[in-house]
C-alpha cells in the first residue's frame, strides 16, 4: 500500500468492485479517497460463468 499514490487516485473518483483478496484496497480507498468500493465476485473466478446474471445486476441495481 505504501507505494499507491492514494492522494492521486482520490482526484478521478471511480467505482470499485473487488473480492476478499483485496479487502486491504478497499478499506483505503474508502477512508483516504472518500470511495464508494463494492465487494463483488470478480469475473476471472471460476465460478463467474455460473453466477454471471446475479452478479452484474445487483451491482447495476445499486448504481442506477
Amino acid at each position: 500500500m505504501g507505494l499507491i499514490d492514494f492522494e492521486a487516485i482520490a482526484t478521478t473518483p471511480q467505482r470499485f468492485f473487488g473480492y476478499s483478496d483485496i479487502t486491504a484496497l478497499h478499506l483505503q480507498l474508502t477512508q483516504q479517497c472518500n470511495f464508494v468500493s463494492f465487494p463483488t465476485s470478480m469475473p476471472g473466478t471460476a465460478l463467474y460463468n455460473w453466477f454471471a446474471h446475479y452478479t452484474l445486476a445487483y451491482p447495476k441495481k445499486a448504481l442506477l
